[in-house]
């Protein structure tokens, strides 16, 4: 049970970290939709480890990406549809040119956003527990 909380606090923490740096992700601002934002997401992403071995897949750094990717993916897809208060902007990518390489600026729709966001929150707590077990 404590490795669990702890395994929950951790997860909180790399989405609030995430939620930090990208302006796309707006929050509600009330504190009972946030906590349930925070709750949801947590224990989602506590879920994928416990899903993964249910379905007898081990439990890797790849397998567990995957799973929170898409664990957090619908989380996020279903907030942004139901829940008033929680909304995912288009990213915008800035133009970027160095001698070798030129990136025009480009935005991402609503659904890419949403799954950029989930791959860096998957990313980010599947690293930590990588670190974490090493």
């Amino acid at each position: 049970m404590k490795k669990t909380i702890y395994e929950f606090i951790i997860y909180v923490f790399c989405f609030s970290f995430v939620g930090l740096f990208f302006q796309a992700l707006d929050l509600p601002d009330e504190i009972i939709p946030l906590a349930l934002v925070l709750l949801i997401v947590g224990f989602g992403m506590v879920f994928s480890k416990h899903l993964l071995k249910f379905l007898t897949v081990k439990v890797v750094f790849l397998t567990r990406l995957l799973a929170v990717f898409l664990i957090v993916f619908g989380i996020f897809y279903i907030f942004y549809m139901f829940l008033p208060g929680f909304d995912i902007d288009p990213i915008v990518v800035q133009e970027v040119n160095w001698d070798w390489v030129s990136i025009k600026e480009f935005e991402f729709d609503k659904i890419s956003s949403i799954a950029v966001l989930a791959f860096v929150v998957a990313l980010l707590s599947s690293l930590v527990k990588l670190l974490e077990e090493s």
